[in-house]
This record gives structure tokens, sequence and C-alpha cells, in this order.
């Protein structure tokens, strides 16, 4: 259960890492090129001495889904960083735990996994506070429901990639998958970073570390909470923790209090959450 607080706490304390560096730096370019080395290199530790190359037959799969799933992450975060700055952590959060919705409509469709009573109710009240968030003026003046529904999309994607590989891939080679990924992302943000010609400041380096940290330890903690724990227990929990969690910061904190519909759209998914993982 410790692994699971710690899961929790460290999403949130990487959500308003995101949030600060909104705040304060121009360049997400450069924040993302320190947030990903974080991560190389703390992957690159987790392979535990392993050789970082597979052969051919391994490699190229294994390679070929971790290039994919890179970019994802390089996107996904990016809109993150932006839907934070547009929407607010607390709605950000909300529909990028909502991802779920993608590899569990795949699992019906792709894989004709024939979904349970209790996810039926959940896609059903996914589907509600979606159609909520867009109707009407439920995001804030100068929000950006796109980026919510992108974002949705994307961390839904990234989960799909993942049963993917678990599925066609070989699972012991789960440490290289994720090395793989960080390196891909790593040298997206460098490109672009080049790209836009602007200089790295100190300010981006300490951000990136920031926000690479606690994003390291969240993945992991998530990881040693689900071999210890059921894995029905720990996701709906760790999604619904976050979220909650994230909207009591947000509001006793940064006094930023959310709509009625925001509200109730974020019931909504905490109970979809719930449905969906049972």
């Amino acid at each position: 259960m410790g692994h699971l607080i710690l899961a929790i706490v460290f999403s949130v304390v990487m959500t308003f890492a995101i949030k600060r560096s909104e705040a304060r730096e121009d360049n997400r370019y450069g924040v993302l090129i320190f947030n990903y080395l974080l991560a190389i290199l703390m992957s690159y530790g987790q392979l535990g001495g392993a050789h970082p190359l597979l052969p051919a037959q391994e490699g190229f799969l294994t390679f070929g889904l971790a290039g994919l799933n890179g970019i994802l992450y390089m996107v996904s975060l990016f809109l993150l960083q932006y839907s934070i700055r547009k929407n607010g952590p607390p709605l950000t959060s909300t529909f990028n735990r909502l991802g779920v919705l993608i590899p569990t409509l795949a699992s019906i469709f792709v894989f004709m996994e024939r979904p349970s009573f209790p996810q039926g109710i959940g896609l059903a009240l996914a589907f509600g506070a979606i159609l909520m968030i867009n109707g009407g003026e439920s995001v804030k003046k100068g929000g950006s429901r796109l980026a919510l529904l992108a974002l949705l999309v994307l961390g839904g994607s990234i989960d799909l990639l993942s049963k993917i590989f678990h599925t066609y891939g070989n699972s012991a080679y789960t440490d290289h998958y994720m090395f793989y990924t960080f390196v891909v992302s790593f040298v997206i943000a460098v490109v672009l970073f080049i790209k836009e010609g602007q200089a790295l400041t100190r300010s981006e380096v300490i951000s990136g570390v920031l926000i690479g940290i606690p994003n390291q330890l969240c993945s992991l903690s998530l990881l040693k909470a689900a071999a210890l724990l059921p894995a029905y227990f720990v996701f709906p929990v760790n999604s619904a923790g976050i979220i909650l969690l994230v909207n009591l910061v947000n509001y006793f904190v940064f006094k930023e209090k959310l709509t009625s519909k925001e509200m109730g759209a974020t019931g909504l998914i905490v109970l979809a959450l719930f449905f969906l993982n049972a």
C-alpha cells in the first residue's frame, strides 16, 4: 500500500512541477531534454547490468514499438505542459487518467474481449463525462477542449502500446522497452530544441530535473504496487487518488475552484475509472 500512496504523491508532485515550469519557462524543449535525460539514466540503472542492445529479432520488435511509444511520450508530455497552462491541473489530470478508455475499447473491438457489466457502466459514465465537459461553457475562458481530448487519446494510446508489447513481445525485455522509449523521446526533444535555436537556461535545467525525478519515481512506485497488490485495486485507486489530490491541492493551495460542470465531470470520471477497472 505504501508504494501505491507514493505513486499517487509523486504523480501529483510532477503535475505541479509542470505547473511551476509553465509559469516560469518559455522553452518547453529545454525542460523536456533534462526530464528525459534523467529518465534514460534511471532506466539504464533498472536494466540491472543487462546489455542495452538486444538480439536482432527481439530488438527489432522491442525497439520498433518503443520508438513509437517514445514519440507518443514526447508529444504527450508536451501537451500535458500546454494543457496545464490552458486548462489547469485538475481537468488535465482528470482527462489524462481517462485515457484508459482507449485500451478498453481496443480490447473489445480489436482483441475481441467482452467487457464485464461493470466495465460497460464505466464506459457509459466516461462518455457521459466527455459530453458534459464539451457542452456549453464547461471549460474556463481561454481553455482548450481539444487539448483535453488529445491528451485522453495520447495517454490511452500509450497504454494500448504497452498492451500490444506485452501481447506480442517479450515481457522479459520490459526494462529495455522503457529505456528505448526514453532514448527516442530524448532525441526528439534535442532535435526540436536545436531547431528552435534558443539558449538553454539554468532555470530550464532545474525545471527538467524537478519534473523528471517525480516522473520516474511515480512509474517505479506504481510498478512495485502492481507487483504486490491486485491490478483491479491499484489502477483505479491510483487514478482516482491523483484526481482527488490534485483537486484538493489546487483548491487549498492555489485557491482555484472548478466550475459546477467540471466538478460533475470529474466525479463521473472517478466513478468510471473504478468501474472500468472492475
